[in-house]
């Protein structure tokens, strides 16, 4: 038997091309997860793949979303048991190309103007992380200085660039 998500944080990863969903965390059956804090992620998916943020059978369970972009180059749909939650909170999201989740505190709905996205592949070098530099902001983006700020938050972004923590920003990439 597995034993139940508690005191989980995922920050500051870079989401591609989920085929068969984003977010499999939380099960209709199973309401054991407690204390989630997702923050700091983009997830981007390129036109064709018609993607459900929570797949069939996934329900978010205890989370707090957090300062994520949510990036779709074509239909995407949150999913039956997505649009619900059970004690789930959304806060300062960005939302392109789905319609933001209804109890989000703080949402954004517009591009949020990466790079060059979609382009990182399956075989990315570790120590550089140069396949992820298309998901750096341009410097008219909306997710510049907008983020909330988060407590221990980790101090860096996904490429080691220290925080400030006066100006956080919403996805994984400090400019």
């Amino acid at each position: 038997m597995k034993k139940p998500n508690r005191n989980v944080v995922i920050r500051y990863n870079i989401s591609q091309n989920g085929k068969e969903g984003l977010y499999f965390c939380g099960f209709d059956s199973c309401k054991e997860a407690e204390n989630i804090h997702i923050y700091n992620t983009p997830h981007y998916t390129r036109k064709g793949l018609k993607v459900s943020v929570f797949p069939e059978g996934r329900t978010p369970i205890n989370t707090l979303f957090e300062n994520n972009i949510s990036n779709f180059e074509d239909e995407a749909s949150w999913g039956k048991g997505g649009r619900k939650g059970i004690n789930t909170r959304y806060n300062n999201n960005l939302y392109y190309g789905i319609e933001p989740h209804p109890p989000d505190k703080n949402p954004m709905a517009e591009n949020p103007r990466f790079r060059n996205p979609g382009r990182a592949g399956s075989d990315i070098d570790l120590t550089t992380l140069k396949e992820l530099r298309g998901y750096r902001v341009s410097s008219r983006s909306p997710v510049l200085g907008a983020g909330a700020v988060i407590a221990n938050d980790g101090g860096m972004d996904v490429f080691r660039t220290k925080l400030s923590g006066k100006k956080p920003i919403v996805g994984a990439v400090a400019y």
